[in-house]
């Protein structure tokens, strides 16, 4: 058994939507806000098979994962593939 996929980074990134759940389009503006704001780069390379963004961020690829947080908020990450 291999713990690799354990130990893989994410960021939650800030996500002040309207209360509703973030479209793809949402996460994607959301990540490049982020990365521009944080001096990364990132660019978009397509989405997987759930509709989520995927992007390569510092040139390392990612999924832009759209989640529900606690207390029935949403978030967004970025994992690290």
């Amino acid at each position: 058994m291999s713990l690799h996929g354990l130990f893989k980074k994410s960021i939650n990134i800030p996500y002040d939507g309207d209360g509703g759940y973030p479209t793809a389009a949402q996460a994607r503006e959301a990540a490049a806000a982020w990365c521009a704001h944080e001096g990364f780069s990132c660019t978009f390379t397509g989405t997987d098979a759930d509709g989520n963004p995927l992007a390569e961020i510092d040139g390392v690829p990612h999924a832009i994962l759209r989640r529900i947080g606690n207390r029935g908020s949403y978030n967004i990450i970025c994992r690290e593939l």
